[in-house]
């Protein structure tokens, strides 16, 4: 996987929407429904989170590069 494909905000955006339909499916009083969306959520979460992650590594690296190539 390359540094750009690291996008957090999409996984941010699918914990949003998982939120919003496990919201809708209780309204609807199928919990079955809302228990696999909330499923989703967590786990987009997790995901947002190994992602914020992995991005402030690369951002640690590349700066103690950079300081590296300095003369």
């Amino acid at each position: 996987m390359k540094i750009r494909e690291i996008r957090p905000h999409v996984f941010r955006l699918a914990e949003s929407k998982a939120g919003r339909e496990t919201r809708k499916a209780l309204a609807k009083l199928d919990y079955g429904s809302a228990a696999f969306w909330q499923r989703r959520r967590i786990e987009s979460h997790e995901r947002y989170r190994a992602a914020e992650k992995a991005r402030a590594r690369v951002e640690i690296i590349v700066d103690h590069n950079q300081q590296l190539q300095k003369p």
